[in-house]
């Protein structure tokens, strides 16, 4: 699995880095890839995971200049190790706001997509120009970038 750990680069900001880690803590295994952002994800890193080779990429002092840009890299290169069956799930671990006070670490799963089938449902079969697995090509992509964007 990868996970995508995203933390502050500077602390004073109550328990934000600690909640994260300590859940990252919890859920990444030796075997694990990480993508790290954040000062304080990549000087917690030794205590996530042994095996440095493990973490695939780090990006310090992104701050406020954090941009589409790079979520998309992050993207790119999360979806093209799925492709390559180097993984098997992507994963992002951050903070959801809950109020001025609260933030509660959260993990979600970007990828592969978890379907509910609703078994009512009526099947109509749909064309797609060029192809549906041009469609999901290009498409794939750009969910990765908006969700690791937002």
């Amino acid at each position: 699995e990868l996970y995508i750990i995203i933390t502050s680069d500077l602390g004073l900001c109550g328990s934000y880095n600690s909640n994260i880690i300590n859940l990252a803590r919890t859920r990444v295994k030796e075997n694990d890839k990480l993508i790290l952002i954040g000062n304080k994800g990549i000087s917690q890193a030794n205590k996530l995971i042994k095996n440095k080779e493990n973490i695939l990429k780090s990006f310090a002092e992104v701050g406020n200049k954090f941009s589409y840009e790079l979520a998309s890299l992050i993207a790119g290169e999360s979806f093209d190790l799925y492709k390559q069956s180097i993984i098997s799930k992507i994963n992002i671990i951050y903070t959801k706001f809950v109020n001025n006070v609260v933030q509660e670490a959260e993990i979600k799963t970007l990828f592969p997509l978890e379907i509910k089938t609703d078994h009512k449902s009526v099947h109509t079969e749909i064309e797609f120009e060029p192809s549906a697995e041009e469609v999901l090509k290009n498409a794939i992509p750009l969910y990765l970038s908006s969700l690791i964007y937002a």
